[in-house]
């Protein structure tokens, strides 16, 4: 590396001594390689972070499971992965200002272009980050951690510090390892106007991105229990939400009458092989101008009902991922509400895996990837 310097928490101790970092990539289908670094220095405007713990997520087994198209697992692999993490820091690198060794942060997954390319976008940014733009989470160059760059499966990352966030005392490991996931329901609710105040809602789907939806409309979007609808095909998956939320098993029952066209706001987080089916509730729960967010991910095509989302005047809009904006947001959010991170930590596994071994983060992965479970699989490193 150039031009880089070492802080450490007293720069009397001398150059810095190098530390081992063990990284855990995917080579195949549920296969893992180790690669055995040695971090020597911290790039200037760098954090070296020692990773506490990381979260899987359904688009960590896209790759770990290698279900994503053979061209981009091509282009991408090997490649470590996950992307939702808490950490401390480490080290610190020259022009890094405002940070101590120890504090726990979380490393923000999404880099934009301008950060990981200063050069290329010294002048202006790309369409989605300049100004007026839709939003970092958008970038149209972006470097992702898990997704077309190295993630969070490793002793020890380094990772630029426009990316990282500190966590409050308030919010504790277990919810500040969620932070990422909870961030991008956040985004959601804003591109859905959280702030127009709603009759009714509905959440489509109640894995982790739902309940999570769930937990925040009802936290602190104030949707009531009788207004909020969450929908599912596992009971053990709605029986999380039976104390916030209206839970209906849509594999056992239709969609209820005092539902259908009068639902303002509707999240979908389906995707995948089901999300025409899971669409096509939403068409038909939504009122006349009604929105619909879709967070769930499909790779194939999904038709929908065009006659009645224009006879409706429906809209749908497309979020993904979430921004440092959206981070610093969440954080505050949780260090307010002390029942906020009661309901979140809820959705956690029982089983905390650890990250030493790659026959664990294979347990961990199937675990996570297996349909009769239900919970948030966290790796302690």
């Amino acid at each position: 590396m150039d031009d880089v310097r070492y802080q450490t928490q007293d720069p009397v101790d001398g150059p810095m001594t190098p530390i081992k970092s063990t990284k855990y990539q995917i080579i195949g289908p549920y296969q893992f390689q180790i690669v055995q670094e040695e971090i020597k220095d911290v790039p200037r405007g760098h954090l070296l972070l020692k990773i506490m713990r990381t979260g899987i997520c359904p688009a960590d087994l896209r790759y770990i499971s290698c279900s994503r198209p053979p061209e981009i697992l091509k282009e991408r692999l090997p490649m470590a992965p996950f992307h939702e993490a808490i950490a401390t820091v480490a080290g610190i690198g020259e022009g890094v200002e405002g940070w101590k060794i120890g504090e726990r942060v979380i490393p923000v997954p999404n880099i934009p272009c301008y950060v990981h390319n200063p050069q290329k976008y010294s002048k202006e940014r790309c369409v989605a980050c300049r100004p007026g733009g839709k939003g970092e989470n958008f970038c149209t160059d972006v470097k992702f951690c898990g997704s077309n760059k190295d993630g969070f499966s490793a002793g020890y990352i380094i990772h630029p510090q426009e990316c990282i966030v500190r966590v409050p005392d308030e919010v504790e490991d277990d919810v500040a390892v969620l932070t990422e996931p909870i961030s991008v329901v956040y985004a959601a609710m804003i591109e859905a106007d959280i702030s127009h105040g709603w009759n009714k809602a509905a959440v489509l789907g109640s894995g982790s991105i739902g309940y999570l939806a769930t937990v925040l409309l009802s936290h602190i979007g104030k949707v009531s229990m009788r207004n909020l609808l969450v929908t599912d095909i596992f009971d053990s998956k709605l029986e999380l939400s039976k104390d916030i939320a209206t839970i209906l098993n849509t594999k056992d029952a239709p969609l209820p009458q005092d539902f259908i066209g009068q639902v303002d706001r509707v999240f979908e987080c389906v995707g995948g092989k089901s999300a025409k089916e899971s669409i096509d509730q939403a068409v038909t729960l939504m009122r006349p101008g009604g929105v619909c967010v879709l967070l769930g991910v499909s790779e194939e095509p999904v038709p929908v009902r065009t006659r009645v989302i224009l006879d409706k005047g429906l809209t749908f809009k497309g979020t993904t991922r979430s921004s440092k904006a959206h981070f610093l947001k969440t954080l505050d959010i949780l260090k307010e509400n002390e029942d906020l991170q009661k309901a979140v930590k809820k959705i956690i596994y029982k089983n905390i895996y650890k990250g030493d071994s790659v026959e664990e983060l294979i347990t961990a992965s199937r675990t996570a990837s297996d349909v009769n479970v239900h919970g948030k699989v966290i790796i302690k490193w």
